[in-house]
């Protein structure tokens, strides 16, 4: 896949979901997970343009944010987080997963079909559909909102020894201009104490909550 690709998938989506959207699947993964009755979880072009006419204006994000714990903090924290973010894209059905690969100070935009491939730097690689460039702008959004209904997007900021007598004690990273409907985790170590969080929408993190607590740590801010 090339940007061109991407682009015109997308452009697809969106045009079907206006043309043929009565007949389609408009609630996305509520039914799937057990949402509540009404409940709308993103997951395709048709349920997003649902989930924001429902109310007229969207409900903000909702943001996850955990910590490693004694319990927790020995045993290859990545590892066991990479695993709940595979499993909660595949409670939602979400297609394909999003990362950004480092080509500092720009990124490179790339898709991969599991959680578990971003740890494959080949996988990595091969996944890449643009050149090396900067943060989308405003004029790209409407139109990456769309995409990124039915990925995961994933973001690893790595190991940090900082010099410094301070403890980290949360971390949470976004994009401006990233909807409030779209699925997205991430994780860093910040000397030696692992952090993660999930965004997204309520019905759609809580599905993989208990677990993200159990295996990464406890939850310290909703």
């Amino acid at each position: 896949m090339n940007f061109a690709g991407m682009l015109a998938g997308t452009l697809g989506s969106i045009a079907a979901a206006n043309i043929f959207g009565c007949v389609m699947n408009r609630q996305g993964a509520a039914k799937k997970i057990g949402a509540p009755d009404g409940s709308v979880v993103p997951t395709s072009a048709a349920s997003t343009f649902e989930y924001y006419k429902k109310d007229g204006v969207a409900a903000p994000t909702v943001y996850h944010l955990y910590a490693d714990n004694a319990d927790t903090a020995s045993s290859k924290p990545y590892k066991r987080f990479i695993d709940i973010a595979e499993v909660w894209r595949k409670s939602l059905g979400l297609r394909a997963v999003f990362l950004l690969i480092n080509a500092s100070p720009q990124a490179i935009p790339a898709e991969v079909k599991t959680a578990h491939d971003i740890m494959d730097i080949k996988k990595r690689h091969a996944g890449a559909f643009d050149r090396p460039g900067a943060p989308p702008g405003d004029d790209i959004w409407p139109v990456n909102n769309f995409y990124h209904c039915n990925k995961l997007f994933i973001n690893n900021y790595g190991r940090h020894d900082l010099a410094i007598k301070a403890k980290a004690t949360a971390f949470k990273w976004d994009w401006v201009g990233l909807g409030p409907h779209a699925w997205g985790c991430g994780c860093v170590q910040v000397n030696g104490r692992f952090l993660g969080w999930m965004r997204g929408t309520k019905e759609g993190l809580e599905v993989a909550d208990a677990e993200m607590t159990a295996s990464v740590g406890h939850k310290v801010e909703t």
